[in-house]
């Protein structure tokens, strides 16, 4: 028994960084059985999986560069199963441009069997990244701190943000598009021509929240905007959809079209991961109005 006072001796090693450390005036048989059970404990393999609330394509293009800086020759892998090739996907980043996206498992050099796969989950109504990791114990502070890095990159160095691009959640027969792209389009120079009185609506309601935000945020404004476009068709509603489409990009901001104006919900919930952002949905009144003919009307959506 100790005395009064004292502290409780214990043999137990603890692991800082690189070193282990030993507890002062130590038994050696004491450290040895202690230095065996924590090496039974790091070689235990752990599984976790973790969440990044970026799109996949953030995602998994953020891990390539991060197993890349942070590791080197890293192999790309098919499924555990060996039925799935390892898959490089081509992901547009710009009109007439893309960029190829590992997509699979990857084993991790001199970490002992350790493997990280990309994947998806819904988070918040939302399709984010998700990485499965598997590994040594001895390993998962590191790679912890190497998923650390993939958010980080994915975040600052989005593909998509601050670009003009449409996207579809559904195909043409209705069902749900597990991965949604987004397609980019050549956004026309042309500036659409309307009266006086309409032209000061949409500058005050469109543009001005677009090239004055900082003034706005500064003053307590909102920057949020419901704005819709009311017209026959060929009066310069898509037109003006690309005029306002290089004024946000021009500015900072994400612009996103849709078509179907059935997944205005699902778009919204995707465009929080590009703010600030201008959501441009064809045909929203006739969704939101059904039973009455409203063709010809456009909406621009704030996320």
């Amino acid at each position: 028994m100790s005395a009064a006072g004292d502290s409780v001796y214990n043999p137990g090693v603890v692991r800082t960084g690189d070193q282990i450390v030993l507890p002062e005036g130590a038994d050696i048989e004491d450290v040895i059985n202690a230095l065996e059970n924590q090496r039974d404990s790091e070689q235990q393999f752990v599984q976790f999986l973790v969440d990044i609330p970026v799109s996949p394509w953030d995602g998994a293009h953020a891990l390539k560069q991060a197993l890349q800086s942070e590791l080197g020759i890293v192999i790309h892998k098919g499924c555990r199963a060996g039925c799935c090739p390892p898959r490089q996907i081509d992901v547009e980043v710009d009109f007439g441009k893309s960029v190829s996206i590992p997509w699979g498992r990857f084993s991790l050099p001199n970490m002992a069997d350790a493997t990280i796969a990309t994947g998806s989950t819904i988070q918040d109504g939302r399709l984010v990244f998700q990485c499965d990791v598997n590994c040594q114990r001895l390993y998962e502070a590191r790679l912890r701190r190497l998923l650390d890095k993939i958010k980080e990159i994915a975040t600052k160095e989005s593909l998509h943000r601050g670009k003009a691009f449409s996207i579809a959640f559904h195909d043409e027969a209705g069902g749900k598009i597990e991965m949604p792209a987004p397609k980019f389009f050549q956004l026309t120079p042309e500036r659409p021509i309307f009266s006086q009185e309409l032209e000061r609506a949409i500058e005050r309601n469109v543009f001005v929240p677009i090239r004055h935000a900082d003034q706005l945020i500064a003053a307590g404004e909102s920057l949020k905007r419901g704005v819709a476009f009311v017209g026959n068709y060929g009066v310069g509603k898509t037109l003006l959809a690309s005029h306002v489409a290089r004024a946000a990009t021009a500015n900072g901001w994400t612009f996103i079209y849709v078509k179907n104006p059935i997944e205005l919900q699902e778009a919204l919930r995707y465009a929080q991961q590009y703010q600030p952002v201008v959501v441009f949905v064809e045909d929203i009144r006739s969704h939101c109005r059904s039973g009455t003919n409203q063709r010809g009307q456009r909406a621009l959506e704030p996320a």
